[in-house]
């Protein structure tokens, strides 16, 4: 049993209590001592079990009518949204081949980052296109917001829609290999293809098109 990873659990459940809402088909165990008890039995290890700069993961215990079973989940460390931007320059979209660590490839995808709580969303995407891709910004409009992974993490995105003035074609920030221009035909066809299978640009596409915008 971890003294420490359950009492960074309760004292995140009153620093953030909006990540442990009531869910009457999910509720979590909130009693220590049951808790606790389920870690000496199970040699589990429940509560906050990792913490980065960036991203907490948590181990809940659900409770069901028998007993109650683990779930995972990972929690930005940022209170504020995340964001994905759609940067149109001269009638065009704007992608980025990228790095991706987690699936030890590169993805073709929307530029995206983590938002800053104080900045609206649209401040967290201009900033986010100026760092990544030295952008310059015009006018924007936020489309929505989307959960690209909801099994796993709690993060919500801000899509972005960001008219773009300039911008450098090269960039080397954060995995970036290449940037890459494309009108709608060829992001269609790229994703019929299934050269674009980020699941936040497929989702922050849908949403464009669903506004029409």
């Amino acid at each position: 049993m971890s003294k420490k990873t359950l009492d960074a659990y309760f004292q995140l459940m009153e620093e953030r209590p909006e990540l442990f809402e009531e869910l009457e088909s999910y509720p979590i165990v909130r009693d220590r001592r049951v808790l606790e008890q389920y870690e000496n039995e199970s040699e589990r290890t429940l509560g906050v079990v990792y913490q980065s700069p960036y991203h907490l993961l948590l181990v809940d215990a659900i409770q069901t009518q028998e007993s109650c079973f683990l779930y995972e989940r990972v929690v930005p460390i940022a209170k504020g949204r995340g964001v994905v931007c759609i940067p149109v320059y001269r009638d065009k979209m704007i992608l980025l081949r990228q790095q991706r660590h987690a699936i030890r490839n590169t993805q073709i995808c929307f530029p995206r980052g983590f938002g800053e709580q104080e900045l609206s969303g649209i401040e967290n995407a201009k900033k986010e296109l100026e760092e990544e891709i030295g952008a310059v910004v015009g006018a924007c409009s936020c489309l929505g917001c989307i959960h690209a992974d909801s099994g796993l993490t709690s993060g919500c995105c801000d899509v972005i829609r960001c008219e773009v003035e300039s911008y450098l074609e090269e960039a080397t920030q954060e995995g970036i290999q290449e940037v890459i221009l494309m009108d709608q035909a060829g992001l269609e066809a790229a994703i019929r293809n299934n050269e674009i299978d980020d699941g936040f640009t497929l989702s922050a596409y849908a949403l464009m098109k669903a506004r029409q915008i």
